[in-house]
C-alpha cells in the first residue's frame, strides 16, 4: 500500500515511465501489485513495463518487458511487445540491445549505489563515452537523483532512472 501511495504520488508529479520490478513478492502478491500498477499507469497516462517476467506482463496487460542484463545476455529475438528495455552496465551489454532494436537501455549502475555495492560505478565520463552514438535512448541509472537530469542530458543520456531517488 505504501508503494502504490508513492506511485500515486510520482504520477500526479509527472512519472510516465514505469518498471514493475519487485524481486521478493510470492507469484500471487506479484501478480495482484503489477496489476494495480499498470491500472495506475494507465489511469495517468503512464507506460508500465515488467521486469523479466512475459507472461506476467501479457497477462496483466501492461505495455512491456524490461530485460536485466542477465535476461538480456539469453535473448536472441527482440521479444514481442510495444516497448522492450534492458538494463545494461557495459558497451557490449549495450550492443547487444542495440542489435536486437530495443526501444531504450538503462546504463549504471553511474554513481554508487547501494543494489552495487561492489562496483565504484561508472562515472559521468564514462557513461558519455558508452552512450556517444548509441542508436537508442539510453537512461542513466544507480545513485542518482531527479535533479541530476540535467547532468544525464549534459553527458548524452536521455534522462535518468531511479529506484530509491524518486521516493
Amino acid at each position: 500500500d505504501a508503494e502504490l501511495q508513492r506511485l500515486d504520488a510520482a504520477l500526479a508529479s509527472g512519472l510516465r515511465f514505469v518498471q514493475i520490478r519487485d524481486k521478493h513478492l510470492s507469484a500471487e502478491e506479484r501478480t495482484r501489485f503489477a496489476t494495480e500498477v499498470v491500472r495506475r499507469c494507465h489511469a495517468q497516462g503512464a507506460i508500465a513495463v515488467v521486469n523479466d517476467d512475459a507472461a506476467l506482463a501479457r497477462q496483466i496487460d501492461a505495455d512491456g518487458l524490461h530485460l536485466s542484463s542477465h535476461a538480456l545476455a539469453n535473448c536472441r529475438e527482440r521479444p514481442d511487445f510495444i516497448w522492450v528495455g534492458a538494463s545494461c552496465h557495459d558497451a557490449s551489454e549495450l550492443k547487444k540491445a542495440a542489435d536486437l532494436s530495443l526501444d531504450y537501455a538503462l546504463l549504471g549502475p553511474v554513481l554508487p549505489t547501494p543494489t552495487h555495492a561492489a562496483e565504484p560505478g561508472l562515472g559521468w565520463e564514462r557513461f558519455s563515452e558508452l552512450v556517444d552514438d548509441c542508436p537508442m535512448p539510453v537512461l542513466a541509472l544507480g545513485g542518482l537523483q531527479p535533479t541530476m537530469i540535467d547532468l544525464a542530458w549534459q553527458s548524452g543520456g536521455h534522462g535518468v532512472a531511479l529506484m530509491r531517488g524518486w521516493r
